[in-house]
């Protein structure tokens, strides 16, 4: 580029450093040369020689020509340049004619990027409260799920006894008395004793459900030889699958050691998984148990040539209360919940479950397990099942222990490198966000010792989680560990210590404030 007359400083800063695009074209508008930024802003190969002023713009309707532009001078116009990353940009261009040839400048157009900033700022804002809304609607909804287990363990326990005593006399009644009932007796003994079965089983689930979702449901773990359990629960089946003709067979090609399971549970789900085959299957046809191993996992499969499923419905499965259009062969009922049961206690045995199906084929049902090491075989493991979404609760946890585990952090109290993302929005972007979490930081902490002190532990446990996430976002990772400490503590039996923890956290918070007034008053 021919160099202007004007001071060598002022040339060279325009050039390699200052943050504007300068351009040197022909009358035609061709470009001959362009400074650093612009360079860097639409990529270095995307500008190729003889490339016309024009080719830079975004044209979005009545785009003026390049001798259009020039004549207008030092007017600004309005232009959108596209970047490297294919998004236009808007910039304010002058133009200067100097002996032959056209200096154009693009100015980025500051209050488009203040609109920015500022509607970034007003919709972290609005993303804030919504999730502090959020939180509090999921406590809530914590609760009444809460209640809800309650209420169907309580039912469910009541409705067991009775159901199982009106089962119970319906078959002895039928059996003992079958010499005198007439044939409508007996049906309706058969109807009293099917339909209290299907009670009983609906209950029992009801209650397994209930202890699943509150993480109740303990498993334990001792060596079970899982060829011997399937051989039983095929042959307590054989029954059904004879009055249905249909065959039932198990196979195993290869030795499989044991696995440290529940036998129980896992003798639930095989009985869960082959009475579903038999239900679902036709007469004269084959259902097959198999057991095989992968790696360091073994696989049982119940495989029937029954109707399959549709391949729009699989999605259904293993959700509670959700059935398919596929109906039993001779009207069996289902509560839809058993295999929402397996899959739980399968996931419990750090197994996985699922499901192959071909509609007009028949199903494959599935689940792993993981062997056991020679040296994990050891009786009487009890192993309390929580579903993965559930906080586990740590008792008694000592405050050194807090301290010792706390991670390393770049600036002692603040994570400077989170900040530092921040900053590259925008320093005023960065101050705005850190007013904001100063403004409300201290009322989420009045609102977590308010609930302490009132026992509103749900309304605690969400504010806190509140915090934590808002201010490990903004790189106070120290104030955000501490918060973290506080939501693994079982508040019943550490409710002292819970106290001490608040006070902690409005002195670490104190902390917080003085580094984060550092950070907004830096030059840096």
């Amino acid at each position: 580029m021919k160099k202007p007359d004007t001071d060598k400083s002022v040339y060279g800063y325009l050039y390699h450093e200052a943050a504007i695009i300068m351009l040197q074209l022909d009358k035609d508008g061709t470009v001959l040369d362009a400074n650093k930024f612009l360079l860097d802003f639409i990529g270095k190969d995307n500008l190729t020689p003889n490339q016309k002023f024009h080719d830079l713009l975004v044209d979005f309707g009545n785009l003026p020509s390049f001798s259009e532009l020039v004549q207008g001078g030092q007017s600004a116009r309005l232009l959108n340049v596209t970047s490297h990353r294919g998004l236009p940009q808007s910039f304010y261009f002058t133009f200067y004619e100097e002996d032959g040839y056209v200096l154009a400048f693009g100015q980025l157009d500051q209050l488009e990027i203040e609109a920015v900033r500022n509607n970034l700022v007003d919709a972290n804002a609005e993303i804030n409260n919504l999730a502090r809304d959020l939180q509090k609607k999921n406590a809530e909804l914590e609760q009444l799920n809460k209640l809800k287990n309650q209420f169907l363990g309580i039912a469910a326990h009541d409705l067991r006894n009775p159901l199982g005593i009106i089962l119970n006399y319906s078959m002895f009644v039928a059996d003992q008395a079958k010499e005198v009932l007439n044939e409508k007796q007996v049906k309706f003994l058969k109807r009293i004793k099917d339909s209290s079965y299907y009670m009983l089983k609906l209950v029992n689930d009801f209650l397994d459900v209930s202890k699943i979702e509150s993480g109740k449901l303990e498993l334990q773990l001792e060596p079970c030889n899982m060829h011997a359990l399937i051989e039983q629960n095929v042959s307590l089946n054989q029954v059904f699958a004879e009055e249905k003709q249909i065959k039932l067979v198990f196979k195993s090609k290869q030795h499989i050691q044991e696995v440290m399971a529940d036998n129980s549970k896992i003798e639930q789900v095989l009985n869960n998984l082959i009475s579903n085959a038999l239900k679902y299957s036709f007469p004269d046809t084959t259902v097959e148990v198999a057991i095989t191993r992968q790696e360091n996992k073994m696989v049982i499969s119940v495989q029937d040539e029954g109707q399959g499923i549709p391949e729009s419905e699989l999605a259904k499965l293993f959700k509670p209360f959700q059935t398919t259009s596929v109906k039993s062969t001779a009207k069996e009922k289902s509560t839809g919940l058993g295999l929402l049961i397996c899959k739980n206690i399968v996931k419990g045995h750090q197994g996985t479950i699922w499901v192959e199906s071909e509609e007009g084929k028949g199903s494959k049902f599935c689940f792993s397990l993981p062997l056991a090491e020679p040296d994990n075989l050891q009786k009487n493991q009890i192993h309390d099942m929580v579903t993965p979404d559930k906080h586990q609760t740590v008792q008694n946890i000592p405050e050194e222990n807090m301290e010792k585990s706390s991670p390393p952090l770049s600036s002692g109290i603040l994570d400077l490198e989170e900040i530092k993302k921040y900053q590259s929005i925008g320093i005023d972007f960065l101050h705005n966000l850190i007013d904001m979490y100063m403004q409300e930081s201290p009322l989420l902490i009045n609102d977590i010792k308010d609930a302490s002190e009132k026992g509103d532990y749900e309304k605690m446990h969400s504010t806190t989680q509140l915090l934590n996430s808002t201010s490990v976002k903004l790189g106070a990772v120290q104030l955000g560990f501490h918060c973290d400490n506080i939501l693994k503590l079982d508040v019943q039996k550490n409710q002292q210590f819970i106290q001490e923890s608040i006070v902690k956290l409005e002195s670490l918070f104190l902390e917080t404030k003085k580094a984060l007034l550092a950070v907004k008053n830096s030059k840096d």
